[in-house]
């Protein structure tokens, strides 16, 4: 999970000790240094005005979370990026809960404990799961942490449910906590499947830090090149389906091809669901048809788009050079084609309904077979297949 956004529970008051200042400040700082939107409740006193203040200062961005009631008498902080105007105390915690990637609890009154404690019944109940740090400046927290001890012990919070709030007096190692995502154990009951994107030098690197965190993961690599068995040896137990997508996807008209072993056929099935919604896929039978699959399919519309280059020059000089009207030509044509191949019109016979006997189309595809461009073609496809086996072989 990457934390951008993340709301800072504090009092709104400075409190007794110049301490409390003192971290109010190095958390603003902090998290403006590291990019980190502070979310707050808005107001202009106490340790929440200074660690927005701060944040500010040090070129980071800072939104308030208000009530009607409160910004009506002008209690709203005026620095501030964003001000949120909620009409009540629910719907003020509902938006923290929803903006926030994660919470850290500075001292503070009755309010924020409030906060401290919706936060850690959301994580509890599963309305969320998100990091939740509690920064213990002089103690102030350590009666809070005696009764919650005082619960786990007496069997009405479990152990799990108080190892979710991460606790330090030190605020720079508080945000080194709270940038972190979930514990192992979450990870492992939780997270039901990782889909690996990433370019295949890092691949490994990132199974390894997987592998750390995630005993027994459901991975679906979308990784060229990479065999299962390469991912494989990094984890105990893991299922891994290997996924193949084109670039059309982005347009819902991809064509994914799919292999996993028979062990996988639940994550297989839910691959196939997923990228049926950016258009079809393959289940293949055997891990080397990715091979073919890529130089035939994946790499199949560069091949199609090398062609008409010389269809569109021909067409621009046609248009007089109006691209726009160029482009629709050329996609209309490539519509037609579709639709001919979707009604299930054989090659041959498409090709038979637009030529004629000594006609100009029978005359372009004489010429084409005269020059071997079909042999010349599937060269080209041989080619990338190989490429791809190779590929594999470098990993």
């Amino acid at each position: 999970m990457t934390i951008k956004k993340i709301s800072v529970f504090c009092g709104a008051h400075l409190g007794k000790s110049p301490d409390y200042k003192i971290a109010a400040q190095q958390i603003g700082k902090m998290m403006a240094e590291k990019g980190l939107e502070v979310i707050f409740g808005g107001g202009n006193v106490g340790l929440m005005k200074v660690v927005a203040d701060t944040a500010i200062e040090n070129g980071g961005r800072a939104t308030g979370i208000t009530l009607k009631s409160l910004h009506e008498f002008e209690l709203t902080n005026p620095n501030i990026n964003e001000t949120i105007i909620t009409h009540s105390l629910f719907e003020r915690k509902e938006k923290f809960l929803d903006m926030s990637d994660a919470f850290i609890v500075l001292p503070g009154g009755v309010g924020s404990m409030d906060e401290l404690l919706e936060v850690m019944v959301s994580n509890q109940l599963g309305g969320i799961n998100k990091p939740l740090g509690l920064l213990n400046i002089n103690g102030y927290y350590d009666g809070f942490l005696s009764w919650l001890q005082h619960s786990v012990d007496e069997e009405f919070v479990s152990l799990e449910n108080q190892n979710q709030v991460l606790v330090h007096n030190d605020p720079k190692e508080l945000l080194k906590m709270g940038i972190k995502s979930i514990s192992k154990n979450q990870l492992n009951n939780e997270i039901g499947m990782i889909i690996l994107a990433i370019k295949p030098k890092d691949t490994f690197q990132a199974c390894q830090e997987i592998a750390d965190k995630i005993d027994s993961p459901n991975i679906v690599s979308v990784v060229a090149g990479i065999k299962l068995n390469k991912i494989e040896r990094y984890f105990k137990k893991a299922k891994v389906v290997r996924v193949m997508p084109i670039t059309a996807s982005a347009y819902g008209k991809g064509i994914t091809a799919i292999y996993g072993k028979p062990v996988c056929k639940i994550l297989i099935n839910k691959s196939k669901k997923l990228f049926n919604q950016v258009g079809t896929c393959i289940i293949l039978k055997k891990e080397s048809e990715i091979d073919n699959f890529t130089g035939l399919i994946g790499s199949g519309p560069a091949y199609f788009f090398y062609l008409l280059k010389v269809y569109e020059k021909r067409v621009l000089k046609l248009c007089h050079g109006d691209r726009k009207v160029a482009n629709k030509i050329i996609s209309n044509f490539l519509d037609g084609i579709s639709s001919s191949v979707a009604a299930d019109v054989g090659m041959d016979e498409a090709i038979n309904m637009i030529a004629s006997k000594k006609g100009t189309t029978e005359a372009g595809i004489n010429s084409l077979k005269s020059n071997n461009v079909l042999q010349l073609f599937e060269k080209g496809i041989i080619s990338a297949v190989k490429r791809s086996k190779e590929i594999s072989n470098e990993y």
